[in-house]
């Protein structure tokens, strides 16, 4: 049987046959000087090594269904040694069983003459599964007869795994959206509950038992108020806020939501340093970093075992390397976290690769690559570094470093948590459309001595400022997030009508989508907020250019 190549004839062809080969019907023009039915200007050399070089299945397949020729390609795909092996196999037989049907209604089309296309996914001979789109038309006889087909099978395997993982995105941004307005109004409910039982815990005995039951209450909604953080770090992207933070603490806040991750048959050991450091960072992601590790190494121990979260310091002296991935970290103190498993460990070739956005090893579906190319993204924010350790059949650890703050600069960052409350005697514009929110927000800020003018609105808060001086307001405090005016845009008016106004901006959601992005330079308190936490920040606003101020007047004075 003459070997067929491309367009140049036709599988099953007898050589002695005159008539040259007939695509669609479409006698082929021989070429001057070459064989009949030869593409112009192009050899059966040229052809053929064109084929070789296709990243393309190419398939002549005959009336009886069988695979006459193929290109390397084609061998690659179908797990086949040589063209040979494939010969005579019907192609239906790499068909999975649940696209046949489709498939055979491609089939008739082609025996009918017409083009095709089918998109199956193909069972290779050693069992590999792979998606492919394949167009067909119809191969004649010079009296128009349909005697085989010619297939070029493509592998869109990759392709499918991007539409899934794009879908998934998709569907994740509306839960995102969706969850960012469910907690902007969870947030408000919660901090209505924590203000007010901050009040009664004011005007009680610290040693009753009626403080130490509303203190129960103060710290299960702060424990509502972390959940809701926990679940959106799942479905959008948070504006970092830096805190001082004890990651013995995180780890502690943690610990039920973590063993409800992992599963019964992993035991889960913590081991928190009683003398821990301070970092700063922002709490939410340092928990995103602490949960996708976690989740990791559960999912290296399918058969059970146990992880280990450790936290402790670690000084790095002058020329020390410390990663075994990352580079160098700079000489200094650090603060660490560890996540350690007794899973099957990681290849040095895997552990190469492992910080690279879509890389994984999961089975297709399963991951989408990104959970650790996030948790280092994050970890470098923060100036730190994550070290990986790992022993194939041992198990591995990975150890995330955070710069360790100074006992002053972490003074400084913790003396809000202490000390009598700050009191004033400034008007302030109190904005905020949950009425109970701005109810127990007046209160507050009455009983530290502050007149307060209250709005449900942005357009209501325009009015009051209008019908008084905008000078005697010495502080704005408004929710971002309102209906007919936001804060932002209702602060745009007030700088135009005061250009020094102070504005202290609040809201309950995750995003920057709602009511205007957050900008760095802005005044931002997020929701939900303690009384306490509220007085602290507006005095810091209000006193911020008047210390400024101080501060230039003696160095005048001293010049």
């Amino acid at each position: 049987m003459q070997r067929f190549i491309a367009l140049a004839g036709l599988a099953g062809r007898d050589p002695s046959d005159a008539a040259p080969p007939v695509v669609e019907g479409r006698p082929a023009q021989p070429t001057p000087g070459g064989p009949a039915g030869s593409a112009p200007g192009l050899t059966e050399e040229r052809l053929r090594a064109l084929l070789d070089a296709s990243p393309d299945a190419v398939l002549v397949v005959g009336r009886d269904g069988a695979i006459a020729e193929t290109n390397p390609a084609g061998i690659e795909l179908f797990e086949a040694g040589t063209t040979e092996e494939l010969a005579g196999t019907p192609l239906v037989d790499f068909v999975c069983a649940e696209q046949r049907e489709a498939f055979d209604v491609c089939l008739e089309a082609l025996w009918r003459g017409e083009k095709s296309y089918a998109e199956f996914e193909s069972l290779g001979r050693h069992g590999r599964r792979r998606w492919v789109e394949m167009h067909a038309a119809p191969l004649r006889d010079a009296a128009g007869g349909v005697l085989s087909f010619l297939g070029i099978l493509r592998d869109n395997t990759a392709r499918r795994e991007l539409d899934k993982q794009f879908i998934q995105a998709q569907k994740m941004e509306v839960v995102g959206h969706l969850a960012s307005g469910v907690a902007h109004d969870f947030n408000n409910i919660l901090g209505i509950v924590m203000g007010y039982t901050e009040i009664l815990m004011s005007n009680m005995d610290p040693c009753s038992i009626q403080h130490e039951q509303a203190q129960t209450v103060f710290h299960t909604a702060e424990r509502a108020a972390s959940l809701t953080r926990q679940l959106l770090i799942f479905s959008s992207a948070q504006t970092p806020r830096p805190e001082v933070l004890d990651l013995s603490e995180v780890i502690t806040n943690l610990d039920r939501m973590l063993r409800r991750l992992i599963g019964e048959n992993i035991n889960l050991v913590t081991l928190p340093e009683p003398e821990l450091g301070h970092i700063e960072a922002d709490t939410t992601q340092i928990e995103q970093v602490l949960m996708n590790l976690t989740v990791n190494a559960r999912d290296a121990m399918a058969s059970g075992g146990a992880i280990t979260i450790e936290t402790g310091n670690e000084t790095v002296p002058e020329g020390s390397t410390s990663g075994i991935i990352n580079p160098a970290l700079p000489p200094g103190r650090y603060v660490y976290f560890s996540v350690k498993d007794t899973g099957a460990g990681i290849s040095d070739e895997v552990k190469s690769r492992i910080f690279e956005a879509f890389f994984t090893t999961k089975p297709v579906g399963q991951g989408t690559g990104l959970g650790l190319a996030t948790c280092q993204s994050i970890v470098r924010h923060w100036h730190g570094a994550i070290t990986v350790d790992s022993t194939l059949g041992v198990g591995s650890l990975f150890k995330v470093y955070f710069p360790r703050m100074a006992s002053s600069a972490k003074l400084e960052k913790l003396i809000d948590r202490a000390g009598p409350l700050p009191r004033g005697a400034e008007t302030v514009l109190l904005v905020e459309d949950e009425p109970g929110l701005l109810e127990l927000t007046a209160i507050v800020l009455q009983r530290q001595g502050y007149t307060v003018l209250k709005a449900a609105n942005g357009r209501e808060a325009l009015g009051i400022v209008q019908e008084r001086n905008a000078g005697e307001i010495g502080l704005v405090v408004t929710d971002m997030v309102m209906p007919e005016m936001g804060g932002r845009m209702m602060a745009d008016w007030l700088y135009a009508i005061n250009p020094g106004i102070k504005v202290l901006f609040t809201s309950g959601y995750t995003d920057c989508g709602h009511g205007g992005a957050i900008a760095k330079d802005m005044d931002f308190i997020h929701k939900p907020y303690t009384p306490s936490a509220l007085l602290r920040k507006m005095r810091e606003v209000i006193d911020r250019d008047t210390a400024a101020l101080d501060a230039q007047s003696n160095s005048g004075v001293a010049a």
